[in-house]
């Protein structure tokens, strides 16, 4: 999966996935869902550029059913233009801020 090959990183910070309607060379409902996936292992925020906070849930409305409720899970964040997402320390590792919430929760 792409997103798998990049969820690691060194930094104890979590990874920041850009979301916009169309990244390069995967679907955004699969972009979010590989993204999902992978937060069983750490929390992982979703920086929605372009992308709805209803878009993102009802491209993860079949597959959070499927996890347990402890995972860490995902947090959303609304892009706000890049001069106001300069304190975002973590990497970014997809194509191409209020805080939203864990979708498990």
């Amino acid at each position: 999966m792409l997103v798998m090959t990049h969820i690691l990183s060194p930094s104890d910070a979590p990874p920041v996935i850009e979301v916009t309607r169309n990244p390069a060379g995967i679907s955004m409902c699969q972009l979010v869902r590989d993204a999902y996936e992978a937060s069983r292992e750490r929390q992982i925020i979703l920086l929605l550029n372009g992308v709805t906070v209803e878009e993102v849930d009802a491209a993860l409305d079949p597959i959070v059913p499927l996890y347990s409720l402890d995972i860490p899970g995902v947090k959303y964040v609304l892009f706000e233009g890049r001069e106001r997402m300069a304190g975002i320390e973590q990497p970014m590792l997809s194509s191409g801020a209020k805080s939203g919430y864990l979708k498990h929760s």
